[in-house]
């Protein structure tokens, strides 16, 4: 047979043979540490059971002012601000012979509420400001070094594929590379100028096909005189 306790993460709390006198959520009973019946809670009960909170008139839980929390800098794990708030409690039931608990009722009833915090100064917090500043200036810069790589890169493939489709073409019966272009140069002696002359490959050499061969070559003479003739 399982038990049914009040509140699940109190369990570990509890005794398994008085599952009655269990807390409810929201609670934590510090007996075994102060050796004494208090029980803490957040301030004006908040996350506790309703049960609890409807015990006495004038609570009003608020989680920016009850909770306990630490803002921590995500960029630095630096802590900027938080608080600290507990608040003790305990039990308020009747005691026979005791007049002033004669005619109460059973409920939790609290005593006092404590805050610890902290938060960094004005300065502290423009010293962050400026950190922050430099750690997006400096992502922001290696983003765009990465996309100015980028842009060189498609630049050069480009320009290498045209430059290739100029001056070089693939054979496809072969897969050999030949050159689009070929120079010769032949020197007259007897008036020192220089004759180069430029001629296009013929086409079947570039295409293995002997359909094209009627193209021939087309020499183009580029002219260079020399002072020193021989």
């Amino acid at each position: 047979m399982s038990l049914i306790f009040p509140s699940p993460e109190n369990r570990c709390y509890c005794d398994e043979e008085n599952v009655e006198n269990c807390l409810k959520g929201g609670v934590r009973d510090m007996t075994p540490c102060l050796n004494a019946p208090i029980i803490a809670s957040f301030p004006h009960l908040y996350l506790a059971d309703k049960e609890y909170q409807s015990y006495i008139t004038g609570l009003h839980p608020n989680k920016t002012l009850h909770e306990t929390y630490v803002d921590i800098d995500p960029l630095t794990g630096y802590p900027l601000q938080g608080a600290k708030r507990m608040q003790l409690n305990m039990f308020l039931e009747k005691i026979d012979g005791v007049d002033i608990l004669a005619n109460v009722s059973t409920g939790l009833l609290p005593l006092v509420w404590i805050e610890e915090g902290l938060a960094v100064n004005e300065e502290l917090l423009n010293k962050f400001g400026e950190a922050h500043h430099k750690i997006y200036m400096l992502k922001a810069a290696t983003v765009a070094f990465i996309i100015l790589c980028i842009i060189v890169a498609l630049c050069a493939l480009v320009l290498y594929l045209y430059m290739e489709k100029l001056f070089c073409f693939k054979n496809i019966t072969s897969n050999r590379v030949v050159a689009l272009f070929q120079m010769s140069w032949q020197k007259d002696k007897t008036d020192g100028v220089s004759k180069a002359t430029l001629s296009t490959i013929p086409a079947d050499s570039l295409y293995g096909d002997s359909s094209y061969g009627n193209r021939g070559h087309y020499p183009h003479q580029l002219v260079h005189r020399s002072n020193n003739a021989i």
